[in-house]
């Protein structure tokens, strides 16, 4: 006689959402913290050219709306976790911890990377260098996001806030790429291709933060 299958208990998974969103936040603290060494550099010693340093404030805001929203990141897992209540335990586990946990930890790690590559941009003679780095990195985060996204929503009927996140930077990503080799053609200055890119990049969280607020706020205080 087959046993029956335990279906999941949120209430399960408490201790175990804490902990990734305590990994999670130190990673993105990190980044943070390269930020914040960029803005000491620009209070104490200064930029400068002018244009170059609006594209690096540019830069470091878009930098800093993509960590304050993807501190919510984890609560993407505790939807998958709700929608998949009655499949066994184990299989939502695996899942978990063999691919959404570290994937998780690839976006902090991606952020990361942004914000040092940010933080080096100060120097002008690596700044030339690191503009086409940066955002390709930035628009390898926003399309790994996507992926992983899909991933969490595939099958489902209730895709609503993921396919936002998705929609919106898919072709955020498209455009960024699009204005960055577009403006190559006709701009020199790679300040001037860099601020008008990280404009794309602002609105995009802003975007994001605006249209599913009632996700990072409301839902967040839902108690489990």
């Amino acid at each position: 006689m087959a046993t029956a299958v335990k279906p999941v208990d949120i209430r399960d998974f408490k201790s175990d959402i804490s902990l990734m969103q305590t990994v999670y936040g130190i990673l993105l603290i990190l980044g943070f913290r390269q930020l914040g060494d960029a803005l000491y550099l620009f209070v104490t010693k200064g930029v400068g050219d002018w244009e170059l340093l609006c594209s690096l404030t540019a830069g470091g805001i878009a930098l800093a709306l993509l960590g304050f929203r993807f501190f919510w990141a984890v609560g993407s897992i505790r939807r998958y976790i709700v929608r998949h209540e009655n499949n066994p335990n184990a299989r939502v586990r695996r899942f978990i911890t063999t691919f959404h946990f570290p994937i998780l930890l690839l976006h902090a790690m991606a952020f990361y990377f942004l914000c040092r590559l940010h933080s080096d941009m100060i120097s002008p003679t690596q700044f030339d260098n690191n503009v086409v780095f940066f955002i390709w990195g930035y628009v390898a985060f926003l399309l790994l996001n996507v992926i992983w996204l899909l991933w969490l929503v595939w099958g489902r009927e209730d895709r609503r806030p993921e396919m936002i996140w998705i929609v919106n930077n898919a072709v955020t990503a498209l455009i960024a790429l699009g204005a960055f080799w577009g403006l190559r053609l006709v701009i020199a200055d790679a300040s001037l291709i860099f601020l008008l890119t990280c404009i794309v990049f602002v609105a995009n969280s802003l975007i994001d933060l605006w249209g599913t607020a009632d996700t990072y706020i409301a839902k967040s205080t839902e108690k489990a």
